[in-house]
């Protein structure tokens, strides 16, 4: 759609990517760690509109980027719990 906004987005999400590298850890993740995964993840480029399909169908909103480290802080645990 023209003069949509583009939004970067994670692929896989940087929730996921997370839960991961804390599970691998074995123990909960440093804010440096969580920002060197954040830097390193890979990232693609959708209109709105497709960021809000890939959030739809994903179920759950990921992280932001520039807010990783706090909104990490309050949902590690209800992820990590649920799995």
């Amino acid at each position: 759609m023209p003069g949509d906004k583009t939004i970067r987005t994670f692929a896989p999400p940087l929730l996921t990517a997370l839960l991961e590298a804390e599970k691998a850890k074995g123990a909960p993740l440093t804010e440096p760690e969580v920002l060197a995964i954040r830097d390193r993840a890979p990232v693609a480029l959708l209109s709105e509109a497709e960021a809000v399909q890939a959030e739809k169908e994903r179920g759950y909103a990921d992280l932001d980027a520039d807010n990783c480290w706090q909104e990490w802080q309050h949902v590690r645990l209800q992820f990590l719990d649920a799995q």
